[in-house]
């Protein structure tokens, strides 16, 4: 046991990483161990009648014991056994309680010391942690007020950047305002010169005039918004005016050319040689609605009125002979067949688009058989 101990100690000198007043209590320790141990060697190797107590102030090793008596001499007396017995237990006693008060005297030494070192290492420690505390601080005041400046004086260029840009601009801004109002202004001066000329030049009537056809106008456009008539409706009486009015013409002129002057003469063309026997021919055929009806030709796109019977749906309509028939619902008619055909197409009630050619008048109306 003492020397595992021995051993552990002495490769514990040799690692270096024992403070040194440790390494005294150690070595302390140790050396009481060894004498113990050299102590209770000396206790089983010596009989207890020659024994003598050991001296403590060299701490040395004890004296060797009186060597025995021979094997043959038996005979001789040991008359002072008992008392050397109790001599010896008295200073074994006397060793172990110097011993305990020697390692408690230790104990306190060692604490004491080992105390002292504490607060020596706690004031140390304190001491170096407030000083690494007030150095980090202070280098991160240090840093954090550079970047700060950095950061400062950056912002600032770029403020100055934006600034200048931001005037550039407001100094652009006005130039072009400054041209658009200059403009504005030559614009208003030119409108009133020519306000005044026109008030000093033109009469106030003409104004008056062109506002009124123009108030005509409207009125016009709203009458012809209030009949809806279909655009195909509108081009088709279009073109069917034009016809009846190329017609009229031929006859104006005819009229004129011959000298003749007749009031109750019909704007209906008169029909050829080749109309009259369609005429005849359609004597003979149903009434449709109460018409008689004849093809216009070449002169008219559409079918004649020529005969109305009384009390029927074209009389009651106010359709009168010579009135003229384009289309029946949305279907152009120039013949009586595509008449019957497009009659029989709209089934119950039948939409006729007439002209008369004397009113100049466009009717659309819806018949119901």
């Amino acid at each position: 046991m003492t020397a595992a101990l021995n051993r552990k100690f002495d490769l514990l000198q040799k690692s270096g990483t024992c403070p040194s007043y440790l390494l005294d209590v150690l070595t302390l320790l140790v050396a009481h161990a060894n004498e113990t141990e050299l102590f209770k060697q000396e206790l089983r190797s010596a009989p207890f009648e020659n024994a003598a107590p050991p001296l403590r102030a060299d701490r040395g090793m004890v004296a060797a014991a009186a060597p025995q008596p021979e094997m043959g001499a038996q005979n001789v007396t040991q008359p002072e056994a008992p008392g050397t017995e109790k001599g010896v237990l008295l200073a074994a006693e006397r060793t172990l309680r110097a011993y305990a008060s020697d390692l408690r005297k230790i104990n306190d030494i060692a604490m004491a010391t080992s105390s002292k070192k504490l607060r020596e290492m706690k004031t140390s420690n304190f001491t170096e942690m407030a000083a690494f505390r007030d150095r980090v601080v202070s280098d991160a005041v240090d840093r954090a007020r550079e970047e700060l400046e950095l950061l400062r004086v950056g912002w600032l260029e770029s403020m100055n950047t934006e600034v200048e840009r931001a005037k550039m601009e407001v100094h652009k801004v006005g130039l072009s305002s400054q041209k658009a109002l200059h403009k504005m202004l030559e614009g208003y001066r030119d409108y009133l010169s020519d306000g005044f000329r026109l008030l000093k030049t033109e009469p106030l009537e003409v104004m008056h005039r062109a506002m009124a056809e123009c108030a005509f106008c409207v009125e016009r456009l709203k009458i012809m918004e209030q009949q809806v008539v279909p655009r195909i409706e509108i081009d088709a009486l279009c073109g069917r005016l034009k016809s009846v009015e190329r017609v009229i013409a031929q006859m104006m002129k005819k009229r004129h050319s011959s000298g003749v002057v007749d009031d109750d003469i019909s704007v209906v063309p008169t029909a050829g040689p080749s109309e009259t026997g369609a005429s005849t021919a359609a004597a003979g055929d149903d009434r449709p609605l109460g018409l008689r009806l004849r093809d216009g030709g070449n002169e008219v796109e559409g079918l004649i009125v020529t005969e109305v019977a009384p009390n029927s749906l074209a009389s009651k309509a106010r359709i009168s002979p010579g009135h003229i028939i384009s289309h029946v619902g949305g279907a152009l008619v120039t013949r009586r067949d595509d008449f019957t055909t497009a009659m029989q197409k709209t089934g119950s009630a039948a939409k006729l688009t007439v002209y008369d050619p004397e009113t100049a008048v466009v009717r659309i109306l819806t018949l119901k058989p």
